[in-house]
Protein backbone atom coordinates (compact mmCIF):
# COMPACT_ATOMS: atom_id res chain seq x y z
CA UNK A 1 0.00 0.00 0.00
CA UNK A 2 1.28 3.48 -0.88
CA UNK A 3 1.00 5.66 2.20
CA UNK A 4 -0.78 9.01 2.31
CA UNK A 5 1.81 11.65 3.17
CA UNK A 6 0.51 15.20 3.78
CA UNK A 7 3.66 16.69 2.28
CA UNK A 8 3.27 14.51 -0.79
CA UNK A 9 -0.37 15.54 -1.09
CA UNK A 10 0.61 19.21 -1.08
CA UNK A 11 2.56 18.68 -4.31
CA UNK A 12 -0.77 18.17 -6.07
CA UNK A 13 -2.53 21.21 -4.64
CA UNK A 14 -3.31 24.38 -6.55
CA UNK A 15 -2.25 27.83 -5.35
CA UNK A 16 -5.50 28.47 -3.50
CA UNK A 17 -5.39 25.13 -1.69
CA UNK A 18 -1.76 25.75 -0.72
CA UNK A 19 -2.70 29.17 0.62
CA UNK A 20 -5.34 27.58 2.84
CA UNK A 21 -2.88 24.91 4.02
CA UNK A 22 -0.23 27.49 4.92
CA UNK A 23 -2.82 29.52 6.86
CA UNK A 24 -3.77 26.49 8.97
CA UNK A 25 -0.11 25.61 9.49
CA UNK A 26 0.52 29.20 10.60
CA UNK A 27 -1.97 28.78 13.44
CA UNK A 28 -4.96 30.82 12.20
CA UNK A 29 -8.08 29.61 13.96
CA UNK A 30 -10.57 30.85 11.34
CA UNK A 31 -9.81 30.50 7.64
CA UNK A 32 -12.31 31.78 5.08
CA UNK A 33 -11.72 30.50 1.53
CA UNK A 34 -13.73 32.26 -1.17
CA UNK A 35 -13.31 30.16 -4.30
CA UNK A 36 -14.95 30.02 -7.71
CA UNK A 37 -16.72 26.95 -9.07
CA UNK A 38 -14.42 23.91 -9.35
CA UNK A 39 -11.75 25.81 -7.44
CA UNK A 40 -10.87 22.80 -5.27
CA UNK A 41 -12.66 23.71 -2.07
CA UNK A 42 -14.15 20.24 -1.45
CA UNK A 43 -10.78 18.52 -1.88
CA UNK A 44 -8.96 20.82 0.53
CA UNK A 45 -11.82 20.46 3.02
CA UNK A 46 -11.49 16.67 2.95
CA UNK A 47 -7.69 16.66 3.04
CA UNK A 48 -7.45 18.85 6.08
CA UNK A 49 -10.15 16.84 7.78
CA UNK A 50 -8.02 13.75 7.13
CA UNK A 51 -4.82 15.41 8.38
CA UNK A 52 -6.53 16.23 11.68
CA UNK A 53 -8.18 12.83 12.04
CA UNK A 54 -4.75 11.16 11.83
CA UNK A 55 -3.85 12.85 15.13
CA UNK A 56 -4.68 11.17 18.44
CA UNK A 57 -7.86 12.16 20.27
CA UNK A 58 -9.07 14.44 17.50
CA UNK A 59 -12.76 15.16 16.94
CA UNK A 60 -14.01 17.04 13.92
CA UNK A 61 -16.92 17.69 11.61
CA UNK A 62 -17.50 18.07 7.90
CA UNK A 63 -20.44 20.47 7.60
CA UNK A 64 -22.56 21.56 4.65
CA UNK A 65 -26.11 22.87 4.14
CA UNK A 66 -27.71 19.60 2.99
CA UNK A 67 -27.09 15.86 3.09
CA UNK A 68 -26.15 15.80 -0.61
CA UNK A 69 -23.58 18.60 -0.24
CA UNK A 70 -22.11 17.03 2.91
CA UNK A 71 -21.72 13.74 1.05
CA UNK A 72 -19.25 15.25 -1.46
CA UNK A 73 -16.62 16.23 1.08
CA UNK A 74 -17.40 13.20 3.24
CA UNK A 75 -16.81 10.75 0.41
CA UNK A 76 -13.46 12.41 -0.33
CA UNK A 77 -12.53 12.20 3.37
CA UNK A 78 -13.51 8.52 3.39
CA UNK A 79 -11.33 7.81 0.33
CA UNK A 80 -8.31 9.39 2.02
CA UNK A 81 -8.67 7.45 5.26
CA UNK A 82 -10.31 4.14 4.37
CA UNK A 83 -9.48 3.19 0.75
CA UNK A 84 -6.38 2.38 -1.30
CA UNK A 85 -7.50 4.21 -4.42
CA UNK A 86 -6.77 7.73 -5.69
CA UNK A 87 -7.93 10.46 -3.38
CA UNK A 88 -9.28 12.56 -6.28
CA UNK A 89 -9.07 12.51 -10.11
CA UNK A 90 -6.96 15.67 -9.94
CA UNK A 91 -4.49 13.87 -7.64
CA UNK A 92 -3.90 10.54 -9.45
CA UNK A 93 -0.53 9.84 -7.83
CA UNK A 94 -1.81 10.08 -4.26
CA UNK A 95 -3.60 7.10 -2.77
CA UNK A 96 -5.60 6.60 0.39
CA UNK A 97 -4.33 5.09 3.63
CA UNK A 98 -6.70 2.11 3.80
CA UNK A 99 -7.32 2.25 7.55
CA UNK A 100 -10.08 0.16 9.02
CA UNK A 101 -12.46 2.28 11.06
CA UNK A 102 -13.99 0.93 14.28
CA UNK A 103 -17.14 2.85 13.32
CA UNK A 104 -17.93 3.51 9.67
CA UNK A 105 -21.50 4.57 9.01
CA UNK A 106 -23.23 6.71 6.43
CA UNK A 107 -26.54 7.56 8.13
CA UNK A 108 -25.59 9.68 9.92
CA UNK A 109 -22.04 10.13 8.66
CA UNK A 110 -19.51 9.01 11.26
CA UNK A 111 -16.07 7.36 11.42
CA UNK A 112 -14.06 6.43 14.53
CA UNK A 113 -10.54 4.99 14.64
CA UNK A 114 -8.48 2.92 17.10
CA UNK A 115 -6.21 5.85 18.04
CA UNK A 116 -9.18 7.70 19.59
CA UNK A 117 -10.05 10.12 16.80
CA UNK A 118 -13.38 10.52 15.06
CA UNK A 119 -15.06 12.51 12.30
CA UNK A 120 -18.72 13.17 11.55
CA UNK A 121 -20.73 14.73 8.75
CA UNK A 122 -23.33 17.34 9.65
CA UNK A 123 -25.91 19.54 7.95
CA UNK A 124 -27.10 23.02 8.87
CA UNK A 125 -30.62 22.98 7.45
CA UNK A 126 -33.84 21.75 9.04
CA UNK A 127 -33.54 18.91 11.54
CA UNK A 128 -29.79 18.66 10.97
CA UNK A 129 -29.25 21.86 12.92
CA UNK A 130 -30.39 20.13 16.11
CA UNK A 131 -27.34 17.82 16.04
CA UNK A 132 -24.84 20.69 16.09
CA UNK A 133 -24.82 21.18 19.86
CA UNK A 134 -22.96 19.58 22.71
CA UNK A 135 -19.71 18.17 21.24
CA UNK A 136 -16.21 19.47 21.91
CA UNK A 137 -14.34 19.84 18.60
CA UNK A 138 -10.71 20.22 17.59
CA UNK A 139 -11.56 21.12 14.00
CA UNK A 140 -14.47 21.84 11.68
CA UNK A 141 -14.69 22.26 7.91
CA UNK A 142 -17.78 24.14 6.74
CA UNK A 143 -18.19 23.46 3.02
CA UNK A 144 -20.54 25.60 0.87
CA UNK A 145 -20.77 27.95 3.83
CA UNK A 146 -22.61 30.70 1.94
CA UNK A 147 -25.55 28.40 1.20
CA UNK A 148 -26.02 27.48 4.86
CA UNK A 149 -28.00 29.00 7.64
CA UNK A 150 -25.68 30.92 9.94
CA UNK A 151 -24.93 28.46 12.74
CA UNK A 152 -21.57 29.91 13.75
CA UNK A 153 -22.25 32.00 16.85
CA UNK A 154 -24.92 29.76 18.40
CA UNK A 155 -23.53 26.32 17.53
CA UNK A 156 -20.07 25.88 16.00
CA UNK A 157 -18.10 28.54 17.85
CA UNK A 158 -19.08 27.21 21.32
CA UNK A 159 -18.19 23.66 20.23
CA UNK A 160 -14.69 24.76 19.19
CA UNK A 161 -14.08 26.93 22.25
CA UNK A 162 -13.19 24.19 24.78
CA UNK A 163 -10.28 22.81 22.74
CA UNK A 164 -9.34 26.00 20.90
CA UNK A 165 -10.22 24.30 17.64
CA UNK A 166 -9.95 25.77 14.15
CA UNK A 167 -12.58 26.12 11.45
CA UNK A 168 -12.30 26.35 7.66
CA UNK A 169 -15.18 28.21 5.97
CA UNK A 170 -15.12 27.28 2.27
CA UNK A 171 -17.48 28.17 -0.54
CA UNK A 172 -18.65 30.37 -3.36
CA UNK A 173 -20.36 33.65 -2.48
CA UNK A 174 -24.13 33.78 -2.40
CA UNK A 175 -25.22 37.39 -2.46
CA UNK A 176 -24.52 39.41 0.66
CA UNK A 177 -24.95 37.20 3.71
CA UNK A 178 -23.06 35.88 6.73
CA UNK A 179 -20.32 34.35 4.54
CA UNK A 180 -19.42 37.83 3.38
CA UNK A 181 -19.30 39.05 6.97
CA UNK A 182 -16.92 36.23 7.89
CA UNK A 183 -14.73 36.93 4.87
CA UNK A 184 -14.43 40.57 5.86
CA UNK A 185 -13.15 39.58 9.33
CA UNK A 186 -10.01 38.19 7.69
CA UNK A 187 -9.93 40.40 4.60
CA UNK A 188 -6.24 41.25 4.04
CA UNK A 189 -7.28 44.70 2.76
CA UNK A 190 -8.95 45.46 6.10
CA UNK A 191 -6.37 47.18 8.28
CA UNK A 192 -8.32 46.21 11.39
CA UNK A 193 -9.11 42.60 10.57
CA UNK A 194 -9.36 40.09 13.40
CA UNK A 195 -5.88 38.58 14.02
CA UNK A 196 -7.29 35.05 14.34
CA UNK A 197 -9.05 35.24 10.97
CA UNK A 198 -7.48 34.71 7.54
CA UNK A 199 -9.33 35.16 4.24
CA UNK A 200 -8.30 34.35 0.68
CA UNK A 201 -9.99 34.66 -2.71
CA UNK A 202 -9.31 32.65 -5.88
CA UNK A 203 -11.27 32.36 -9.11
CA UNK A 204 -11.91 29.06 -10.88
CA UNK A 205 -8.81 29.79 -12.96
CA UNK A 206 -6.63 28.74 -10.01
CA UNK A 207 -7.49 25.11 -10.79
CA UNK A 208 -6.66 25.20 -14.52
CA UNK A 209 -3.28 23.43 -14.07
CA UNK A 210 -4.91 20.53 -12.18
CA UNK A 211 -7.99 20.29 -14.42
CA UNK A 212 -7.23 21.43 -18.00
CA UNK A 213 -10.78 20.61 -19.13
CA UNK A 214 -11.99 23.36 -16.80
CA UNK A 215 -10.59 25.98 -19.19
CA UNK A 216 -13.25 25.19 -21.82
CA UNK A 217 -16.08 25.20 -19.28
CA UNK A 218 -14.87 28.53 -17.90
CA UNK A 219 -14.81 30.12 -21.37
CA UNK A 220 -18.28 28.76 -22.21
CA UNK A 221 -19.70 30.15 -18.98
CA UNK A 222 -18.18 33.56 -19.68
CA UNK A 223 -19.93 33.61 -23.09
CA UNK A 224 -23.34 32.33 -22.07
CA UNK A 225 -23.98 33.08 -18.41
CA UNK A 226 -25.35 36.38 -17.16
CA UNK A 227 -22.64 38.69 -15.89
CA UNK A 228 -23.95 38.51 -12.33
CA UNK A 229 -24.05 34.70 -12.26
CA UNK A 230 -20.64 34.33 -13.90
CA UNK A 231 -19.01 36.67 -11.40
CA UNK A 232 -20.50 34.84 -8.44
CA UNK A 233 -20.05 31.24 -9.59
CA UNK A 234 -16.75 31.33 -11.49
CA UNK A 235 -14.94 34.45 -10.27
CA UNK A 236 -16.04 34.05 -6.64
CA UNK A 237 -17.19 37.67 -6.40
CA UNK A 238 -19.79 39.00 -4.01
CA UNK A 239 -22.49 40.06 -6.43
CA UNK A 240 -25.97 41.33 -5.69
CA UNK A 241 -28.82 39.04 -4.79
CA UNK A 242 -32.23 39.24 -6.42
CA UNK A 243 -33.92 42.51 -5.54
CA UNK A 244 -30.86 44.33 -4.20
CA UNK A 245 -31.36 48.07 -4.58
CA UNK A 246 -27.72 49.08 -5.03
CA UNK A 247 -26.30 46.30 -7.16
CA UNK A 248 -23.18 48.30 -8.02
CA UNK A 249 -22.15 48.62 -4.37
CA UNK A 250 -18.97 46.64 -3.65
CA UNK A 251 -17.15 46.33 -0.33
CA UNK A 252 -13.91 46.08 -2.28
CA UNK A 253 -14.55 49.38 -4.10
CA UNK A 254 -16.71 51.56 -1.89
CA UNK A 255 -15.30 50.81 1.58
CA UNK A 256 -12.15 52.68 2.54
CA UNK A 257 -10.24 54.02 5.54
CA UNK A 258 -11.36 57.65 5.47
CA UNK A 259 -10.14 60.55 7.57
CA UNK A 260 -11.88 63.79 8.49
CA UNK A 261 -10.49 66.61 6.34
CA UNK A 262 -10.89 70.03 8.03
CA UNK A 263 -10.41 71.67 4.63
CA UNK A 264 -13.60 70.14 3.19
CA UNK A 265 -17.21 71.10 3.96
CA UNK A 266 -18.80 68.89 6.62
CA UNK A 267 -22.46 67.84 6.52
CA UNK A 268 -24.75 65.74 8.66
CA UNK A 269 -27.73 63.64 7.59
CA UNK A 270 -30.28 62.42 10.13
CA UNK A 271 -33.05 59.84 9.95
CA UNK A 272 -35.51 60.13 12.86
CA UNK A 273 -36.29 56.60 14.01
CA UNK A 274 -39.59 56.08 15.78
CA UNK A 275 -40.01 52.32 15.57
CA UNK A 276 -36.52 51.97 14.03
CA UNK A 277 -33.07 53.24 15.15
CA UNK A 278 -32.18 56.90 14.94
CA UNK A 279 -29.20 57.36 12.58
CA UNK A 280 -26.85 60.26 11.94
CA UNK A 281 -24.13 60.28 9.28
CA UNK A 282 -21.21 62.70 8.96
CA UNK A 283 -20.43 63.34 5.28
CA UNK A 284 -17.85 65.35 3.37
CA UNK A 285 -17.74 66.20 -0.34
CA UNK A 286 -14.52 66.82 -2.25
CA UNK A 287 -14.00 69.45 -4.93
CA UNK A 288 -14.63 66.72 -7.50
CA UNK A 289 -18.07 65.95 -6.05
CA UNK A 290 -16.97 62.74 -4.34
CA UNK A 291 -19.16 61.82 -1.36
CA UNK A 292 -17.23 60.55 1.67
CA UNK A 293 -19.34 59.05 4.50
CA UNK A 294 -16.80 59.35 7.30
CA UNK A 295 -18.83 58.43 10.39
CA UNK A 296 -22.17 57.25 11.76
CA UNK A 297 -23.96 57.39 15.11
CA UNK A 298 -27.01 55.32 16.03
CA UNK A 299 -29.24 54.93 19.01
CA UNK A 300 -32.49 53.22 19.90
CA UNK A 301 -35.79 54.50 18.57
CA UNK A 302 -37.11 57.90 19.57
CA UNK A 303 -39.51 58.09 22.47
CA UNK A 304 -43.20 58.39 21.62
CA UNK A 305 -46.45 57.71 23.43
CA UNK A 306 -46.39 54.16 22.06
CA UNK A 307 -42.67 53.32 22.29
CA UNK A 308 -39.82 53.66 24.74
CA UNK A 309 -36.53 55.21 23.72
CA UNK A 310 -34.68 58.50 23.98
CA UNK A 311 -36.31 61.85 23.39
CA UNK A 312 -34.83 64.25 20.87
CA UNK A 313 -33.29 66.41 23.61
CA UNK A 314 -31.29 63.45 24.95
CA UNK A 315 -30.27 62.52 21.41
CA UNK A 316 -29.14 66.08 20.74
CA UNK A 317 -26.90 66.08 23.83
CA UNK A 318 -25.28 62.79 22.82
CA UNK A 319 -24.82 63.91 19.23
CA UNK A 320 -23.08 67.06 20.39
CA UNK A 321 -20.80 65.07 22.71
CA UNK A 322 -19.93 62.53 20.01
CA UNK A 323 -19.29 65.26 17.45
CA UNK A 324 -16.45 66.62 19.58
CA UNK A 325 -15.03 63.31 20.87
CA UNK A 326 -11.89 61.26 20.22
CA UNK A 327 -11.79 57.49 19.57
CA UNK A 328 -8.25 56.25 18.88
CA UNK A 329 -9.54 52.73 18.10
CA UNK A 330 -11.35 53.93 14.97
CA UNK A 331 -9.38 57.10 14.21
CA UNK A 332 -12.27 59.33 15.28
CA UNK A 333 -11.24 62.95 15.88
CA UNK A 334 -13.30 65.99 16.94
CA UNK A 335 -15.22 67.40 14.00
CA UNK A 336 -15.44 71.07 13.11
CA UNK A 337 -18.24 73.33 11.94
CA UNK A 338 -21.15 71.74 10.07
CA UNK A 339 -22.34 73.48 6.91
CA UNK A 340 -25.83 72.07 7.31
CA UNK A 341 -27.57 68.98 8.69
CA UNK A 342 -30.34 67.59 6.50
CA UNK A 343 -33.13 65.77 8.33
CA UNK A 344 -36.07 63.57 7.54
CA UNK A 345 -38.83 66.18 7.28
CA UNK A 346 -41.36 63.96 9.09
CA UNK A 347 -40.31 65.50 12.44
CA UNK A 348 -40.40 69.33 12.08
CA UNK A 349 -40.42 69.89 15.86
CA UNK A 350 -37.30 67.73 16.25
CA UNK A 351 -35.56 69.62 13.44
CA UNK A 352 -36.37 72.89 15.19
CA UNK A 353 -35.14 71.70 18.61
CA UNK A 354 -31.81 70.41 17.27
CA UNK A 355 -31.26 73.75 15.57
CA UNK A 356 -32.29 76.09 18.37
CA UNK A 357 -31.10 74.29 21.50
CA UNK A 358 -28.20 72.17 20.29
CA UNK A 359 -26.94 74.52 17.57
CA UNK A 360 -26.95 72.03 14.71
CA UNK A 361 -27.77 73.86 11.43
CA UNK A 362 -30.65 71.54 10.62
CA UNK A 363 -32.68 71.82 7.40
CA UNK A 364 -35.50 69.59 6.17
CA UNK A 365 -35.01 67.17 3.30
CA UNK A 366 -35.90 68.26 -0.24
CA UNK A 367 -38.00 66.63 -2.90
CA UNK A 368 -36.69 65.86 -6.37
CA UNK A 369 -38.11 68.34 -8.89
CA UNK A 370 -41.06 66.84 -10.73
CA UNK A 371 -41.10 63.90 -8.28
CA UNK A 372 -43.04 65.35 -5.36
CA UNK A 373 -44.85 62.81 -3.25
CA UNK A 374 -43.38 59.94 -1.25
CA UNK A 375 -44.31 57.30 -3.82
CA UNK A 376 -42.02 58.84 -6.46
CA UNK A 377 -39.35 60.81 -4.62
CA UNK A 378 -37.71 57.76 -3.00
CA UNK A 379 -37.01 56.02 -6.36
CA UNK A 380 -35.77 59.33 -7.77
CA UNK A 381 -33.37 59.73 -4.85
CA UNK A 382 -32.16 56.14 -5.22
CA UNK A 383 -31.38 56.79 -8.89
CA UNK A 384 -29.27 59.78 -7.85
CA UNK A 385 -27.29 57.70 -5.33
CA UNK A 386 -26.70 55.02 -7.97
CA UNK A 387 -24.92 57.57 -10.14
CA UNK A 388 -22.45 58.20 -7.35
CA UNK A 389 -21.75 54.48 -6.94
CA UNK A 390 -20.52 54.36 -10.54
CA UNK A 391 -20.84 51.40 -12.88
CA UNK A 392 -18.93 49.14 -15.23
CA UNK A 393 -15.20 48.57 -15.43
CA UNK A 394 -12.36 50.81 -16.49
CA UNK A 395 -12.14 50.79 -20.28
CA UNK A 396 -15.76 49.81 -20.87
CA UNK A 397 -18.09 52.15 -22.77
CA UNK A 398 -20.53 52.45 -19.88
CA UNK A 399 -17.87 52.97 -17.19
CA UNK A 400 -18.53 55.63 -14.57
CA UNK A 401 -16.00 55.96 -11.73
CA UNK A 402 -17.26 55.56 -8.15
CA UNK A 403 -17.90 58.83 -6.32
CA UNK A 404 -19.24 57.53 -3.03
CA UNK A 405 -17.09 55.95 -0.33
CA UNK A 406 -17.87 54.74 3.20
CA UNK A 407 -15.46 54.41 6.12
CA UNK A 408 -15.09 50.70 6.87
CA UNK A 409 -14.26 51.22 10.58
CA UNK A 410 -16.77 53.79 11.81
CA UNK A 411 -19.78 52.97 9.61
CA UNK A 412 -20.78 49.32 10.25
CA UNK A 413 -24.52 49.95 9.86
CA UNK A 414 -24.08 51.77 6.54
CA UNK A 415 -21.91 48.95 5.21
CA UNK A 416 -24.43 46.35 6.41
CA UNK A 417 -27.45 48.09 4.92
CA UNK A 418 -25.91 48.74 1.51
CA UNK A 419 -25.76 44.99 0.97
CA UNK A 420 -29.21 44.23 2.38
CA UNK A 421 -31.37 47.14 1.19
CA UNK A 422 -33.76 45.42 -1.21
CA UNK A 423 -37.00 45.53 -3.12
CA UNK A 424 -39.97 43.32 -2.19
CA UNK A 425 -39.94 39.86 -3.74
CA UNK A 426 -43.62 39.62 -4.59
CA UNK A 427 -45.57 42.77 -5.31
CA UNK A 428 -48.40 43.46 -7.70
CA UNK A 429 -48.57 47.24 -7.70
CA UNK A 430 -46.16 49.13 -9.93
CA UNK A 431 -45.69 51.78 -7.27
CA UNK A 432 -44.72 49.18 -4.67
CA UNK A 433 -42.11 47.72 -7.01
CA UNK A 434 -40.41 51.10 -7.22
CA UNK A 435 -40.02 51.46 -3.45
CA UNK A 436 -37.75 49.22 -1.36
CA UNK A 437 -38.82 47.20 1.65
CA UNK A 438 -38.96 49.29 4.84
CA UNK A 439 -36.09 47.41 6.45
CA UNK A 440 -32.33 47.94 6.50
CA UNK A 441 -33.00 51.45 5.22
CA UNK A 442 -32.00 53.84 8.01
CA UNK A 443 -28.53 54.84 6.84
CA UNK A 444 -29.74 54.45 3.25
CA UNK A 445 -32.38 57.11 3.85
CA UNK A 446 -29.67 59.37 5.27
CA UNK A 447 -27.50 59.01 2.17
CA UNK A 448 -30.46 59.49 -0.16
CA UNK A 449 -31.77 62.66 1.47
CA UNK A 450 -28.24 64.08 1.63
CA UNK A 451 -27.65 63.42 -2.09
CA UNK A 452 -30.95 65.04 -2.98
CA UNK A 453 -30.31 68.10 -0.80
CA UNK A 454 -26.74 68.55 -2.02
CA UNK A 455 -26.99 67.53 -5.66
CA UNK A 456 -30.62 67.05 -6.68
CA UNK A 457 -32.93 69.46 -8.47
CA UNK A 458 -35.13 70.42 -5.55
CA UNK A 459 -38.62 71.85 -5.65
CA UNK A 460 -39.46 74.76 -3.42
CA UNK A 461 -39.98 73.58 0.15
CA UNK A 462 -40.90 75.85 3.04
CA UNK A 463 -38.56 75.78 6.02
CA UNK A 464 -40.10 74.58 9.29
CA UNK A 465 -39.56 78.00 10.86
CA UNK A 466 -40.67 80.19 7.97
CA UNK A 467 -44.07 80.80 9.47
CA UNK A 468 -42.26 82.89 12.11
CA UNK A 469 -40.30 85.03 9.62
CA UNK A 470 -41.02 88.56 8.51
CA UNK A 471 -42.30 88.90 4.91
CA UNK A 472 -38.98 90.54 3.87
CA UNK A 473 -36.85 87.72 5.35
CA UNK A 474 -39.15 85.12 3.83
CA UNK A 475 -38.72 86.60 0.33
CA UNK A 476 -34.94 86.80 0.81
CA UNK A 477 -34.70 83.09 1.68
CA UNK A 478 -37.01 82.21 -1.18
CA UNK A 479 -34.74 84.07 -3.63
CA UNK A 480 -31.67 82.30 -2.24
CA UNK A 481 -33.28 78.88 -2.73
CA UNK A 482 -34.25 79.65 -6.30
CA UNK A 483 -30.72 80.87 -7.11
CA UNK A 484 -29.25 77.69 -5.63
CA UNK A 485 -31.63 75.53 -7.65
CA UNK A 486 -30.72 77.35 -10.89
CA UNK A 487 -27.03 76.75 -10.19
CA UNK A 488 -27.65 73.05 -9.47
CA UNK A 489 -29.52 72.67 -12.76
CA UNK A 490 -26.75 74.42 -14.67
CA UNK A 491 -24.06 72.22 -13.11
CA UNK A 492 -25.90 68.92 -13.48
CA UNK A 493 -24.89 68.16 -17.07
CA UNK A 494 -21.20 68.98 -16.60
CA UNK A 495 -21.07 67.11 -13.32
CA UNK A 496 -22.16 63.83 -14.83
CA UNK A 497 -21.07 64.27 -18.42
CA UNK A 498 -24.56 63.80 -19.80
Amino acid sequence: MVGFDPNDARKNLNAGQLDISHAIDAGYKRIVARLGRRGGKTVIAALWGAFETLKEDSTGWIIAPTHDLTSRAWECLHRVLCTNGPVHPAMPHTRGLGFRADVNQSVPYRMAFPWGSSAAGKTTQGEGKKSLDGESLTWAVWDECAYSDNVWEDHLMPNLADRQGWCLFAGKPYGDNHFRDKWELGNPANTERDPEWYSCHYTSEVNFPQQPNLVQSFAEARRNWTEESFKQEWLGEFTSFAGQVYKDFSTEIHLADLQYDPGLPLYMSLDFGVTNPFVCLWIQVTAGDVIRVIDEWTTMSMKTMQTSGEDIDEIGEKLRAYHGSYDPATGKVPYGEVAWAVCDRSEPSSIRLLRRKHQFPTVPSNRIAGKAGTAHEVPAGIDLVRRFLGRGRVGEDNYQPPRLFVDRRRCPLTKYEFGRYRYPENVSEVEAKENPVKANDHSQDCIRIFAVRRFGKAVELADVDEAELSPLEYERRKAERRASERMDRAMASSRWGS
